[in-house]
């Protein structure tokens, strides 16, 4: 589901979480969805997917190697950084987005710095807060941003 989402967290710093934090972030972002569009789920069924959505984080006991305790415990980081936001509606109970945006203007960081060599601390930090509309579109380029990232810096 969120292989190229989980990529992405994993090419990025984030000033706003631990690095334990943000390793736990790569693992939701592993649930959620990579794109937007009609998806086949494990099941059989097709459902409508939004980038970024996490419909729901598993079991009650552990998903993708993270115990569902660990993901309740470090949702309302999550949630009070801006990193995820619940999707309004009783339809969407229990479902969560992820700040694609916020990921997109990292991911700047991360390119802009591989580029130059130069390590900008303040930019960094001006791209790791949540703005106002960063939940209402999806960036389009993640998947070439991420590709670019990973092939100029293969050990990331």
């Amino acid at each position: 589901m969120g292989e190229l989402l989980k990529a992405a967290v994993g090419c990025i710093e984030a000033p706003s979480l631990f690095p334990r934090e943000l390793k736990i972030l790569m693992q939701v972002a592993l649930l959620a969805d990579d794109t937007t569009g009609p998806t086949l789920t494990p099941t059989g069924t097709v459902r409508q997917a939004t980038a970024g959505r996490v419909e729901n984080f598993g079991g009650p006991r552990m998903t993708n190697w993270l115990k569902r305790d660990i993901i309740d415990a470090t949702l309302p980081t999550f949630t009070g950084t801006g990193w995820l936001q619940e999707v309004p509606g009783p339809e969407n109970d229990g479902a969560y987005q992820l700040n694609l945006t916020r990921l997109k203007r990292l991911l700047d960081e991360a390119e802009a710095h591989l580029a130059t060599g130069e390590h900008d601390q303040e930019a960094l930090e001006q791209a790791d807060r949540e703005l106002p509309g960063d939940f209402d579109t999806a960036p389009e380029d993640l998947a070439e941003q991420v590709d670019r990232i990973l092939v100029s810096n293969p050990a990331r």
